[in-house]
This record gives structure tokens, C-alpha cells and sequence, in this order.
């Protein structure tokens, strides 16, 4: 095989196989990062910030402006990871024409840097109450769902724990809203919250949608209290459910309370590299290679968003 003839077998294959490896990496994403997370792009090997509380209370006019502190909050610092494989393939593959065999060799890629994705997306969730952070450097140190402090020395006796142990029922996700409504920013005050959603394992999903009284089909919501034969009223419907398949690999009795809105202001991922595919031949062996690469992390600034239920 000439130079000539060598480049362009191998631009050709690289092309080709890129294509079916982006293939499999599309059919295998779940969206489960687009859909909870804010997703951004990174040109630093870290990304670092630091949260502010709210303004205090303006105070009464005496003729001149009273300027207002605002106590600083901790600093969190996200490191981008690498990640990267790659798979050979024995030369009689390519003498012999079985190209549906390297096919399903490239999309195996795809789906495998999908399979990790998807696995780490799930981390804030599956983690929740570890301090033991995949990415994140935390000033304060405490898991995302746990007892929280401040700098400003307000008292943190009430609506700074956002963890608790408490089975999923009816009665449970109402409290769990209840006491995200009383969530406290670094000022002491309370923080505005928005509509609560349910995150939940696949284990507990028939619970979740029977307690908010939903048609997982249709999306339908009844007004009648699934655990009265009074025709009360279902406080807890309209709650939106999300079922999770991958909170199972963790725990199948383990759920959470979100407000979404905070949640895609607050939960962050960073796609410093996206995944990239190289293909090659070696023609000396005729052994065809493929690899991946990427570079990615995931944070949080604010715990406000999310309230979590330890359940042993």
C-alpha cells in the first residue's frame, strides 16, 4: 500500500468510525445531565467561586444612607478529571470484511463514554450524603445534604439541615416541603421557593406517583387524597416526579425534594473537553485502534435547592 493510498484509507476509517462511535455515544446518553444540571463549557483547568448571602433589610431613612454588610459565604472549587479508554481489534477483522464487528466495536465506545456520563451526572444524588466529593474542593465541608453553617454568624438552630431520614409517603413529601420553605440563606432569611419536585429511585416510584396522585402515562393528576375514602383534598398533588433509574445502584430507599429552578441556577457541570474519538491503523500489524477522550466535573454553589432523605 503506497503513502498516498495509506493516508487515505486511514483519514476515510478515522472519519467513518468517528461517526458511528458519536452514534453510539447519542443513542446511550440519558439527558439526565442536560436535564438537571446548568451545562457550560470550561477553558481553565478548575473552576473556583465563592457564594455571597442576601442583602440584610433595608432600615429606616434618618437623612443619610446606612450602608449594608453582606457576609461572604464559602468557596467551592470544581478540578476538571480525564477520562479516556480505547479497544483493538486483531487484524483478520479487517482481512476478513467484518466490518459489522468494528461497527459494533465503535458504538460500544460511544455507549461506553455515555454509560459514564451518565453514571457521574447521577453523583449529587447518589452522594448526597457523603462529604467525600467526586470533583469539588468545599470551604465548608459538609455533604450537600446535610447540617449547614455560615460565616455570618446568624443562628443555624433552624433552616440549615436539609437531610433527613424520613420514608417516602404522602405526609413525608409534605413535610419535606414544608421545610424547604423554611430553608435560610447565609443572612438568616428565608429563601424564596419555587414549585418542589420529587426525585426518586425506579424502586420507589410507584409510592411517588400514587402519593402526588399522577399518571406516570399521561401526566395527570387527581385531586383526591389516596389515603382517604372522605374525599379529602391531595395537598401533595401536582408534585412532579422524576424517576432516576441509576438511584437504585445506590439506594432504593433514598429520595429527594428540589426546586427546580434553584437547582439548574445552582447545580453545575462544566464540559472542559467533550468527547472526542480517534480511530487508526497500525499497517504494520493491521491492528485497528480506537480511543476516547474527554475531560468533565460537576458542583454546586448554594444547598438550598435540594432536601434529601437518608432512609436505612
Amino acid at each position: 500500500m503506497s503513502v498516498n493510498t495509506a493516508g487515505s484509507f486511514q483519514l476515510l476509517f478515522d472519519n467513518n468510525y468517528r461517526e458511528i462511535q458519536q452514534e453510539g455515544l447519542n443513542a446511550y446518553l440519558s439527558g439526565m445531565k442536560e436535564k438537571f444540571y446548568k451545562v457550560q463549557g470550561s477553558d481553565s483547568a478548575y473552576e473556583q467561586f465563592g457564594t455571597i448571602g442576601s442583602v440584610p433589610d433595608v432600615v429606616p431613612f434618618n437623612g443619610a444612607i446606612r450602608y449594608l454588610s453582606i457576609t461572604p459565604g464559602y468557596t467551592s472549587k470544581i478540578e476538571h478529571a480525564e477520562y479516556a479508554g480505547g479497544v483493538m481489534f486483531e487484524r483478520k477483522l479487517l482481512d476478513d470484511k467484518k466490518f459489522t464487528d468494528l461497527e459494533d466495536g465503535a458504538k460500544g465506545l460511544g455507549a461506553s463514554v455515555a454509560q459514564v456520563v451518565d453514571k457521574l451526572a447521577h453523583g449529587p444524588f447518589n452522594d448526597a450524603f457523603s462529604a467525600a466529593f467526586a470533583f469539588m474542593q468545599s470551604e465548608e465541608g459538609i455533604a450537600l445534604c446535610g447540617t449547614h453553617t455560615t460565616k455570618s454568624g446568624v443562628s443555624t438552630s433552624s433552616g440549615f439541615d436539609n437531610a433527613g431520614t424520613s420514608s417516602l409517603n404522602k405526609t413525608s413529601i409534605i413535610q419535606s416541603v414544608i421545610t424547604m420553605s423554611r430553608f435560610r440563606d447565609l443572612q438568616g432569611n428565608r429563601m424564596n421557593f419555587g414549585d418542589p419536585v420529587l426525585v426518586v429511585p425506579r424502586a420507589l416510584a410507584q409510592e411517588a406517583y400514587e402519593a402526588t396522585g399522577t399518571n406516570p402515562r399521561t401526566g395527570e393528576t387527581s385531586a383526591l387524597d389516596p389515603s382517604s375514602a372522605n374525599h379529602k383534598v391531595n395537598y401533595a398533588r401536582g408534585i412532579r416526579v422524576e424517576v432516576l433509574d441509576r438511584l437504585d445502584d445506590t439506594s432504593t430507599s433514598n429520595w429527594f425534594t428540589v426546586d427546580w429552578k434553584m437547582m439548574k441556577d445552582n447545580l453545575l457541570w462544566f464540559d472542559r473537553v467533550s468527547p472526542e474519538f480517534k480511530n487508526t491503523v497500525d499497517f504494520d500489524t493491521m491492528v485497528a485502534k480506537m480511543s476516547t477522550y474527554f475531560r468533565c466535573s460537576y458542583g454546586w454553589k448554594k444547598w438550598q435547592w435540594i432536601n434529601g432523605q437518608n432512609v436505612s
